[in-house]
């Protein structure tokens, strides 16, 4: 939990400290808010989810997993859908059904489109995202843990193909696609590389980048 983080979104949805505690419920009072804030202590995962609802922002902001407070449920603004509809303000993004491994190689990315997720065009834009070339697609496997959970849904923007050292991206290697990081040796060598400390990072050799990884979405 990023203290600064909470704070400044309670502060910003007009709260004080003890108004929060409140919405959180009986375990948490305005002494425990202050600890959090100023980082001597953290939310448990309930209280995390109760604050990011109760301050409008998403979990993964006030995580400090993304910078961006947007809630995802503002970002994808309706259910996803067989076909194209028109919706003010926002773009479809189509959904492939093929899963991209976070390990060994998965079957290769399906071409057609199974569906559409629709995400807001102002959220699209501030990230430099173009819908029509990206894709929304499963990851299986662990090896990206924990940034990247098993079954999670990730969007891969196809326009960023230009390796970047500790990015994220869709590769396709001999085997099939798989999803890691960017990384290099003490030589200056790209590898692919795990978030998982059990796996090890590999050569990256002739992988060819799919896209870069820009947003991921999961239970909790």
């Amino acid at each position: 939990m990023r203290g600064k983080r909470l704070a400044k979104a309670r502060k910003r949805a007009g709260l004080r400290q003890v108004d929060l505690a409140v919405a959180l419920g009986k375990r948490y009072d305005q002494t425990m808010i202050s600890h959090v804030e100023s980082g001597n202590s953290a939310l448990l995962l309930d209280g995390a989810v109760k604050a990011a609802r109760e301050l409008g922002v998403s979990l993964d902001y006030l995580v400090g997993l993304t910078d961006d407070p947007t809630p995802s449920a503002e970002l994808s603004i309706e259910e996803i859908t067989p076909e194209i509809r028109q919706l003010p303000g926002a773009r479809p993004v189509p959904v492939r059904r093929l899963r991209t491994a976070a390990g060994s190689g998965a079957l290769d990315l399906d071409e057609e489109v199974k569906a559409y997720a629709y995400f807001r065009h102002e959220w699209l834009s501030r990230h430099g995202l173009v819908a029509d070339r990206c894709s929304i697609i499963s990851v299986m496997g662990e090896s990206m843990e924990p940034t990247l959970p098993e079954d999670c849904v990730i969007l891969v923007d196809h326009n960023r193909k230009r390796r970047l050292k500790g990015h994220i991206f869709v590769v396709r290697k001999s085997d099939g696609l798989v999803v890691k990081r960017a990384g290099k040796d003490d030589s200056g060598n790209w590898l692919l590389v795990s978030d998982h400390p059990a796996w090890e990072s590999e050569r990256w050799g002739e992988a060819e980048v799919i896209g870069e990884v820009k947003w991921m979405a999961r239970e909790l």
